[in-house]
Order: structure tokens, then sequence, then C-alpha cells
């Protein structure tokens, strides 16, 4: 049994079907668990100045709280189909790394982006925080192709850090457009002619 599949329905938000593209990021990144899954990629986020880590880990946390599909978990075993599963709450994977040198800072980057996800165990982006000099800082982002392209990288780190400017003044909020579901994104995907689309 997997990990996301709780006895209890009240974790679930939302089971899912894959999109084509899914579906075949999934059939790859379980052909062969043994070896690198080329599927993982890794951002890195250079940040300048006085950063307070725990109001970016909060931060992070909102941004899996908006964003259903950081939520994930790919099951497939004993299913016809492949599906994603929804949870309504994962806790977000935050790591504050030690680097007393540039050595370790590229043994950890690299730990990072080599290290397999888990696809029935969300989430399945890692942020990793390390501090190389003083008000010098990397964040970097792993996550798995199945959530996210490169497309939507920028678009994620914009609202992480204007989540994390809001939480620097209390009381306001950060200006971050509606979220539109993923599942919309699906419906129109199936109401395609997929003949048509293929000509």
């Amino acid at each position: 049994m997997s990990k996301a599949s709780g006895d209890e329905g009240s974790l679930v938000e939302d089971v899912l079907p894959l999109s084509p593209l899914q579906q075949g990021l999934l059939f790859h990144a379980l052909f062969d668990e043994g070896a690198q899954d080329v599927y993982t990629m890794q951002s890195l986020v250079e940040i300048e100045g006085p950063l307070r880590p725990a109001l970016l880990r909060t931060a992070a946390e909102e941004l899996f709280a908006r964003h259903a599909n950081l939520r994930s978990a790919f099951l497939h075993e004993d299913l016809d189909e492949p599906v994603q599963v929804v949870l309504k709450q994962v806790p977000v994977h935050w790591t504050e790394a030690e680097v007393p040198d540039a050595s370790a800072l590229s043994r950890i980057v690299e730990a990072d982006a080599t290290a397999r996800f888990d696809l029935t165990d969300p989430p399945l982006l890692r942020l990793t925080l390390a501090e190389p000099a003083p008000d010098r800082w990397l964040l970097v982002l792993t996550n798995h192709h199945l959530l996210l392209d490169g497309w939507s990288i920028p678009l994620l780190v914009r609202e992480l850090l204007q989540l994390y400017a809001a939480q620097l003044a209390p009381g306001t909020t950060a200006p971050l457009p509606a979220v539109r579901p993923y599942r919309d994104f699906l419906a129109w995907l199936a109401s395609r002619d997929r003949e048509a689309s293929a000509d």
C-alpha cells in the first residue's frame, strides 16, 4: 500500500487522472528504479542580504497550501490507470544545511539532485537553504518533473518570495493571482480532439 493511500478519506482533497505527458514521465521514472531519475529537476536561487529562514519556511508552507499539485502523490500499483492523489496537507520538505566550505555546498547540491523521490509519498519538491557566506544564501529547489516544468519554476519562486515579503510585514497580504486548478487543465485536455492534435 502506498504512503498516500491512508485509511482516512479525509486526508484526500482530490483524485485526478494523469495527463499524457505525466503518464510518460511516470513510466520512465518507474522503469529502472535503481538508476538516477532523469526527471528530477533542480533550480538554484541566489539571495543576497539579510534573510529570516523561519519566515521563508512559513512562506513555503503557504505556497504548498495554495497549490494542490505540490501536494500530489502518484499511485499506480494495483490500478488499471495511474492517478494523482492530492492530499489536503503535506509537510514541507525543508532543510537548512551547514556549509563550512564550497566543496560541502557542492556535495549537498549534488546529493539532492541525485536522490530519488518516492512518487507515492509527497511532497515531490525539496527545499534546501544554505548560507555559504554571511548574508549570501542559496535556496536549492529540487522537484520531480511530474509536478513542475521549467516554465513553472520562475513563477513558483516569485510567489515564494512574495509570500516571504508578506511575512516580513505582518498584516499585509501578498498580491498573488487566483490559483487556477490543475483539474481545469485536465478537463480542457480531455475535450481536445486527439486525432486532430496528432495530425
